[in-house]
């Protein structure tokens, strides 16, 4: 292809990815830059039975977060690879140890959850407590479809 014959195709990708929207614009960009290496779905299609992201994880785990091993961190197979309060129930993950697996739910999940809430309500995903409700203003607890 002749360096005039590459600018204008140039040109015309850059003309297209202007006229989009926002959304459009960016899934063209990530398509465009990024490779996907794994597909996972967290809602169950399988069944219910775990499945683990990490299938190929050989004893001693490493933990992916502080690098520690067995037998100086325990670890077990019921880690969420994705936080069960955005509705996973069935992906897994044996390369965290329990430790940090207690400092992520502790420290991190709650403020996620509390920012989720609405969300979660509005989309009905059923976390490890249900389905999320809110009080109004006069302490009257609803769920989205009790109005």
């Amino acid at each position: 292809m002749s360096n005039a014959m590459a600018d204008a195709a140039n040109n015309e990708k850059d003309n297209n990815l202007v006229n989009m929207s926002g959304v459009d614009f960016r899934t063209a960009y990530y398509y465009e830059n990024y490779v996907i290496i794994a597909k996972y779905s967290c809602i169950t299609q399988n069944g219910g039975k775990k499945e683990y992201v990490d299938k190929g994880a050989n004893r001693p785990y490493i933990c992916r977060f502080c690098g520690k091993k067995e037998p100086e961190a325990k670890f077990s197979d019921n880690t969420h690879a994705i936080s069960e309060l955005i509705g996973n129930k069935t992906l897994f993950i044996k390369s965290e140890c329990e430790n940090c697996n207690k400092r992520f739910g502790r420290d991190y999940e709650d403020v996620l959850a509390k920012y989720l809430g609405p969300v979660r309500t509005l989309s009905q995903t059923r976390g490890k407590r249900g389905i999320p409700s809110y009080k109004t203003s006069d302490s009257q607890s609803f769920h989205l479809f009790d109005l």
